[in-house]
């Protein structure tokens, strides 16, 4: 009964490393995972034969972030105090969706049975309009440094008299999921797999989840018994579309 309104809400999320190019630029949408969502956890991240979950409201988002800046050190106000960290990607999240956390009734944060019926968690997906897309970065949610978490901004009364605030939600267990969907429409892998022929002078391979060639080499079924000391298979790899 003492808070008197919120100002603003930031999710933050400690950033490890990246895999690609480090120029990438990319932007960040944070969704509320549908209540009607299967969204289900795994300690081997999310399996690809399990089913999307759906997503509703956009609740933050941030745009144009240069990968090569993530471990770079920032320096924001939180109150009266300076901060500084690193490694670290505040994205600003909607007050209407802060609003519906602190107007949730008092029962549902008692279990996590409760909480979960009424609130699946967050979607953090890389926009499909980014600029460069060409890495992926790597957060950690749940970390003993604190860094990931969830700041409410808010004012309240103290002693009679309004004060401004803030209060930290800290991610020390969570439930996550990796899904990464390839989109190959329109490069000369999905123009092999679909001419349907089965001789081809190209293979193309991606790592897991991602796909398989089956290589034949006829000659090999008409050599007599022999004794083989070494066989080197050689193959030259092709230039990319974006090698320049």
């Amino acid at each position: 009964d003492s808070i008197i309104g919120l100002d603003s809400l930031v999710l933050a999320l400690n950033y490890t490393t990246l895999y690609g190019d480090s120029n990438s630029v990319q932007s960040f949408k944070v969704y509320e995972i549908s209540p009607t969502s299967e969204f289900r956890d795994s300690s081997i991240g999310y399996l690809i034969n399990h089913p999307s979950f759906d997503v509703t409201d956009l609740v933050g988002e941030k745009n144009n972030v240069v990968f090569n800046t993530l471990n770079d050190s920032l320096v924001y106000l939180k109150l009266k105090d300076t901060i500084k960290t690193v490694n670290e990607l505040r994205i600003p999240m909607s007050t209407a969706l802060g609003l519906k956390l602190m107007n949730l009734d008092t029962t549902i944060y008692k279990t996590d049975s409760a909480f979960n019926a009424n609130f699946k968690g967050f979607a953090i997906k890389a926009d499909q309009g980014s600029a460069i897309k060409k890495a992926l970065a790597y957060f950690k949610l749940a970390n003993s440094s604190s860094t990931t978490k969830m700041t409410f901004y808010y004012r309240r009364t103290k002693n009679g008299v309004p004060d401004t605030t803030t209060t930290d939600f800290v991610y020390r267990r969570s439930a996550n999921a990796n899904l990464i969907n390839r989109d190959i429409a329109g490069t000369p892998y999905e123009s092999k797999l679909l001419n349907g022929q089965g001789n081809q002078e190209e293979l193309y391979l991606q790592t897991s989840p991602g796909s398989y060639a089956l290589l034949k080499i006829p000659g090999l079924a008409t050599m007599n018994n022999r004794l083989i000391y070494k066989a080197t298979l050689t193959t030259d790899r092709i230039a990319g579309l974006e090698d320049n």
